[in-house]
């Protein structure tokens, strides 16, 4: 039993140091996602604020930029048709719904939202 404790320390110590790479080196293995998304992430980050802060109309106003050319766009159409539904516009936010669903959006992200 004790030769098994100590492979188990190491492969957590492992998994801490993997964590910690990552979190403080985010340019290394994330360099794809964070390098095409760093346009839109700050959007999305601004947008998900207001999503929290129930700040329809700002997530609403997302609707009238546009959305297309950004890297995190299905994410963005996701939030701008959450303000425009809690705005009443319900056809404006199908059809965001519907843009974000195209653009990739993830489906557990669309159910949550």
């Amino acid at each position: 039993m004790t030769g098994k404790t100590p492979p188990r320390k190491p492969a957590a110590g492992a998994g801490r140091a993997r964590k910690g790479a990552a979190a403080s080196g985010p340019s290394a293995p994330s360099a794809p996602a964070a390098t095409g998304a760093e346009a839109g992430s700050k959007r999305v980050a601004q947008a998900r604020d207001a999503f929290e802060q129930g700040d329809w109309a700002a997530l609403a106003a997302l609707a009238d930029t546009t959305l297309e050319h950004m890297e995190d766009r299905g994410r963005l159409a996701l939030l701008a048709a959450a303000g425009l539904a809690q705005h009443g516009d319900m056809g404006a936010a199908r059809h965001h719904v519907g843009l974000a669903r195209a653009w990739g959006c993830p489906r557990d992200l669309m159910a949550r939202v």
